[in-house]
């Protein structure tokens, strides 16, 4: 609550990391009462009951803020207005889904006036297009992670800033083949690439691409691309990039079974998820891929996979000893009488 933060405040007056994301029964009663005078990381995301006034006493007070991430909150431009000319030590922003967030001049300053190496801005329906372009575009050196939709200036983005490690493009921003390759080319120190909700605009000719130009990546997710991606995912696997993925997330995506069976071949894998790739991920193919990576797979997501039986489980479970995670939520032929907890460790 307000008043037990508050008071909590009062006893740790040194504070420099805050987190109450999703606590959205907090007020502005909280950071006009309480005494946070040295937060340097700060994150209120989903607080929907924290207005301007709140972030307006926290950028005023706390002008060592370093880090800031206020996704889907109500706040609008002004206090941020304020950031500029106060928080110039600041270096990672979130405003994902800030939909009173309109004007894109106060986040320019922002770009302008502080060391930013990481932005995320996707989601600002208010914000006139090509705002978050022109922010990095702004911004001198040492970007390193940027989340963005529906810019268009992505190729002038890519040239301005190729020192970026992470690049996370989601529904709306303009991509293609051709933009892929060029992302591939120009960003030789690139480690993680999500892309999501690009449906037939993305083809297998992208992933041939990364598997071509990247030497880099550990990171790859795809989301929601309803064109095939067949021989170029069968290529990026068996590629210097496969060889050191350790995070591999493709998600109602459609692919074939062959294909599908060469990401035995990324035996770095911590992180594995084929949900909604229903046509492609078999028994067979499952087994396979988990005698490739069952060194080191953590994680196992194959939800809404409707071809998968009780056999693939019972693979999994003998063959991936450091397992945490599984997820076959919608697996309807999953009858789980064979499958034991016993053989995972």
């Amino acid at each position: 609550s307000d008043d037990g933060l508050i008071a909590f405040s009062e006893h740790c007056p040194a504070l420099s990391d805050l987190c109450i994301a999703g606590c959205f029964q907090l007020t502005d009663k909280l950071f006009t009462k309480a005494k946070f005078c040295g937060l340097q990381h700060l994150n209120t995301s989903g607080c929907s009951k924290l207005t301007d006034l709140s972030l307006t006493h926290v950028v005023s007070m706390c002008s060592k803020l370093i880090s800031l991430h206020v996704n889907s909150c109500e706040f609008s431009s002004k206090p941020f207005m304020i950031m500029a000319k106060k928080c110039y030590s600041l270096r990672n922003l979130s405003v994902e889904y800030c939909s009173k967030l309109t004007d894109g001049d106060a986040l320019v300053d922002i770009a302008v006036n502080c060391p930013l190496t990481t932005l995320a801005a996707q989601g600002c329906p208010a914000l006139k297009p090509g705002v978050v372009s022109y922010m990095m575009l702004c911004i001198d050196e040492g970007l390193t992670a940027v989340s963005l939709s529906g810019d268009e200036s992505l190729t002038q983005v890519v040239e301005k800033c190729n020192t970026l490690r992470s690049l996370k493009l989601n529904s709306g921003t303009l991509i293609d083949d051709g933009c892929m390759e060029y992302i591939a080319r120009e960003l030789t120190q690139l480690t993680e690439l999500h892309l999501e909700g690009h449906p037939r605009i993305l083809t297998d000719t992208s992933l041939r691409h990364l598997a071509t130009h990247n030497s880099t990546l550990k990171k790859l997710t795809l989301v929601s691309n309803h064109t095939p991606m067949s021989e170029g995912l069968a290529r990026l696997c068996i590629s210097p990039v496969g060889e050191s993925l350790t995070h591999l997330h493709l998600e109602d995506c459609p692919a074939e079974e062959e294909s599908l069976g060469c990401i035995a071949k990324c035996n770095l894998l911590v992180s594995l998820s084929l949900s909604g790739c229903a046509e492609g991920v078999t028994d067979a193919v499952l087994t396979l891929i988990c005698s490739g990576v069952c060194a080191t797979l953590q994680r196992l997501l194959v939800s809404r996979c409707f071809k998968l039986t009780d056999s693939a489980l019972v693979a999994v479970g003998a063959s991936c000893k450091v397992l945490h995670v599984l997820d076959v939520q919608g697996c309807k032929r999953l009858g789980l009488l064979r499958f034991s907890w016993g053989y995972f460790p």
